[in-house]
């Protein structure tokens, strides 16, 4: 996962295991960014997938726990 200048991130956990196939697992990180602030971040990730997605989400709007349940709701469509 890229990571730029002026940001620290810590590993929270990994979220959606459990789920089907049609819900890609995520690597959930805090972030914070000199400039703008904390984020909650989910990494969809899938073996043997091509692509990758991210989903940001500020932790001054959204506690962690909002932002797990938005993020569990995802579903990527190929």
């Amino acid at each position: 996962m890229p990571i730029h200048n002026h940001t620290t991130s810590e590993h929270m956990s990994i979220i959606g295991l459990e789920r089907s196939s049609m819900q890609w697992p995520a690597i959930m990180l805090k972030e914070n960014h000199d400039s703008t602030g904390d984020y909650w971040y989910f990494w969809f990730v899938k073996e043997g997938a091509d692509k990758y997605y991210v989903l940001s989400l500020s932790a001054d709007r959204f506690s962690k726990e909002e932002a797990i349940e938005i993020a569990k709701s995802v579903i990527i469509k190929e």
